[in-house]
């Protein structure tokens, strides 16, 4: 892997905004599966933000890395391992239903979270729809900065605008300024629609 992709990506990004006239976004280097030593030099080269979507994993891999890292939590989070996620990432990404957020709020230890919606329709991606989300009102005893969303894997660009464009617009809605959205494939079509944080993985580690 070489840190260069990481400058060089950080460089696109910073030119997409520009022509969009809008703010950078901040770039999470999706590490699963990779070892201490790559994530070494993507730290090197300036990355601060990694995220995870095993617990053990990412546990060790926090345990060996610099401090000033921050971790985010990626993926399925099982109820079984909520003990061990909350207090220990800066931001998890994925939760998924109602009753995990509440699971986390019980810990009453404020962990940021982003809401998972699932704005695609696909029976298969985890999450709840737009609607089914503003049936809930946010338990005390967790942040709730924002959401999250993938969009379907597809060439027709159009359906990717369209997932995207309907998280922005429920962020808006609720009163929320995190958008996190957008990975190796369609992180271009993200920052139009207005992502905060894009996560990036393939890119970064030579997977495409």
């Amino acid at each position: 892997m070489s840190t260069n992709i990481y400058k060089e990506l950080l460089q696109k990004i910073e030119e997409h905004c520009h022509s969009l006239k809008r703010e950078m976004p901040r770039l999470i280097a999706v590490s699963k599966y990779e070892p201490v030593e790559s994530l070494r030099l993507l730290y090197d080269a300036g990355c601060r933000d990694f995220a995870e979507s095993r617990v053990q994993e990412a546990l060790f891999k926090k345990a060996v890395l610099p401090l000033d890292i921050r971790w985010h939590l990626i993926g399925h989070l099982q109820s079984n391992k909520v003990n061990k996620v909350v207090g220990a990432f800066s931001l998890i990404h994925s939760v998924h239903n109602y009753e995990l957020l509440a699971q986390i709020a019980s810990k009453k230890k404020n962990q940021p979270v982003l809401l998972q919606v699932n704005t695609s329709g696909e029976p298969g991606k985890q999450g709840l729809t737009v609607a089914e989300w503003e049936k809930y009102t946010y338990p005390e005893g967790v942040l709730v900065q924002g959401i999250s969303t993938i969009a379907p894997a597809t060439p027709d660009t159009s359906q990717i605008h369209t997932c995207f464009k309907r998280l922005k617009e429920a962020a808006d809605k609720w009163g929320l300024t995190e958008i996190s959205m957008g990975m190796s494939s369609d992180w271009k079509i993200a920052l139009e629609e207005g992502a905060t944080f894009l996560r990036i993985g393939r890119y970064l580690f030579n997977k495409i």
